[in-house]
């Protein structure tokens, strides 16, 4: 009988945190508080790759002073009554917390000239405030609090796979860790733990997107290991981030939040016929598509006009954004003197937490021994998606308090017994592309499927028609998997990357295909209204027997506080019809 460390080796972890961006640096840094044994494992290196490191500079900021109650009504409105309106109150204090932690351990911040922490509105605020912060350094200090704290860093590896305990039946069985290969030697690495918390980030992909490394390994790995999923439908999202046709860079939530103009080819600002209370501040479910709308219907192309901020505004851009000041710069042009072509980038994607592991509000899963935090679940600040800020924010407490609850259940178990023919079948079966002769490379299938999923007509105008011929063209790539090949450690982390954004995208439209109605991200040109009647509901996702069951939440709206004036349906604010 082969024996567990014949196959790797054995890394055993009270908690064990797979990914090391905000949520789950929070998260291990609050576990420590707790257990001894924290592990926390990133594909990359933590401070310098994913979301959070290259984040556009801001995160909701609540203070004593603020009228919560408000705070809240505006997040639940915004975010399409889809917030957990159980969870808010708790979000929003514990946020204050972590902005004093904040505070405490010296975060570089905008502060005014009293040397208080500044506060800006930006995308779709109306009463609630963000501060503003620089991505690198505040990850690097939240790597030296993990490090400082005895948290176990583990970087460079891949994690492919949950690992179930007991037989290989397992029946009634928990999440006992992962499995993982490090991504330069190709060494597997078997964590066993007695509490796992996913914090891998949001699924968007590989091509256009400013981080390609969030491919959706979480949400895949989980959904594989019989978690649910929930929002999906709300993951095919975008944001302004082509600049000029030359490139992308965030930093569109900064130049909202300081009043930037968007105007179209015959110079009127296009956005108060759209959104007139917030215009140019709207969401970016709004801002997208009416930026597509202006392109389709002849007022392309579009720009962005920042030649009425002052000499400050831009010294505090190359603080707060520098990444996109830099590249500006690289490209020769100056946002101060003209117009600068701006275009958006609609993919498969689930940044901003609108939608992926269903928690609730201890970060728990349906499976035992099994949390998630951040990007990779569906929000309950969020809901879909309600103001800037919330997705950072967000990670912090979700974070932070999967943490604090995934020690707590470590605690309570003894061992971890692990069947060493569970380890060997993953290993097999992720290790394939390195087989395959004359194949494929991942590169290839991810264009394949960006040339499927990304046209405007397929990502952010759907209908029941074209949604089921991504679907069809979907189970083609599947037929064709075989193909895929790798020739080293880099090329195989690619390929599962593919496996698992596949797996991700084919949920994302089949549950497209499931809500009949446009709310937020998810537009039915056949369904173009809010139907706050028949879907204030979530619709979860399931693997049961090797099949995908799929199922109906209603929200509790008939005890939640806040809810629509009237249960109406509510037309689209962009209304677009693209034909066959």
């Amino acid at each position: 009988m082969i024996k567990l460390e014949e196959l790797g080796t054995v890394i055993d972890a009270d908690v064990l945190i797979i990914g090391g961006g905000f949520a789950g640096t929070w998260a291990a840094i609050r576990a420590k508080d707790f257990v001894d044994k924290v592990v926390l494992i990133d594909k990359a290196k933590v401070a310098r790759s994913g979301c959070s490191t290259f984040a556009a500079g801001v995160q909701l900021c609540p203070t004593p002073d603020d009228d919560l109650d408000v705070w809240k009504k505006e997040l639940v409105e915004s975010g399409g009554y889809f917030p957990d309106q159980d969870w808010l109150d708790t979000y929003l204090q514990n946020q204050m917390e972590r902005v004093k932690d904040y505070d405490r351990w010296g975060v570089s911040v905008e502060r005014d000239e009293k040397g208080q922490i500044a506060r800006i509105r930006g995308r779709g605020h109306i009463n609630t405030r963000l501060f503003q912060f620089r991505g690198p350094k505040l990850m690097q200090v939240l790597r030296t609090q993990a490090l400082n704290k005895g948290v176990t860093l583990i970087e460079r590896v891949m994690v492919t796979d949950l690992i179930r305990t007991g037989d290989l039946d397992h029946n009634n069985s928990e999440i006992g860790g992962a499995v993982g290969f490090n991504t330069r030697t190709m060494e597997w690495c078997i964590f066993r733990a007695k509490a796992t918390v996913l914090a891998t980030g949001p699924m968007s992909g590989r091509i256009g997107r400013e981080v390609d490394n969030c491919t959706g390994d979480g949400v895949a790995a989980a959904f594989r290991a019989g978690a649910e999923l929930a929002n999906m439908e709300f993951c095919t999202s975008g944001n302004i981030t082509v600049w000029e046709r030359k490139g992308n860079v965030p930093g569109i939530n900064m130049l909202q939040g300081h009043g930037a103009y968007f105007v179209n080819s015959r110079g009127e600002r296009f956005m108060p016929k759209y959104a007139p209370i917030l215009m140019e501040r709207s969401l970016l479910h709004v801002v997208c598509a009416a930026f597509c709308k202006e392109a389709l219907e002849g007022r392309g192309p579009v720009y962005v006009d920042m030649r009425h901020f002052s000499p400050e505004t831009f010294e505090k851009f190359d603080r707060v954004i520098p990444r996109t000041m830099t590249f500006w710069r690289e490209l020769g042009v100056d946002p101060s003197k003209q117009l600068l072509e701006c275009t958006p980038h609609w993919a498969v994607s689930s940044s901003s937490g609108q939608g992926g592991i269903k928690v609730d509000g201890r970060g728990a899963t349906n499976i035992a021994g099994l949390f998630a935090a951040g990007a990779v679940t569906r929000s309950l600040a969020q809901g879909i998606y309600a103001v800037g800020g919330v997705a950072t924010s967000s990670c912090n407490v979700m974070g932070y308090l999967a943490g604090e609850n995934a020690a707590a259940y470590a605690g309570e178990i003894e061992e971890v017994a692990i069947e060493p023919e569970q380890i060997k079948n993953i290993q097999e079966e992720r290790s394939c592309p390195l087989q395959v002769k004359d194949g494929l490379k991942p590169g290839d299938f991810f264009r394949r499927l960006a040339e499927i999923t990304t046209p405007a007509q397929y990502s952010m105008f759907k209908n029941e028609k074209r949604i089921t011929k991504v679907l069809s063209q979907i189970e083609k790539l599947k037929q064709d998997l075989p193909m895929l090949a790798a020739s080293d450690s880099h090329e195989l982390v690619k390929a599962n990357e593919f496996k698992n954004h596949l797996l991700c995208t084919e949920i994302v439209f089949r549950a497209a295909l499931e809500r009949k109605e446009s709310r937020h991200y998810h537009y039915r040109e056949d369904y173009p209204y809010r139907d706050d009647m028949e879907w204030l509901k979530l619709i979860a996702f399931k693997k049961e027997n090797g099949n995908i069951v799929i199922r109906y939440e209603p929200l509790p709206m008939d005890r939640w506080p806040i809810k629509p004036a009237k249960f109406v349906k509510i037309s689209h604010p962009v209304q677009m019809f693209i034909g066959e």
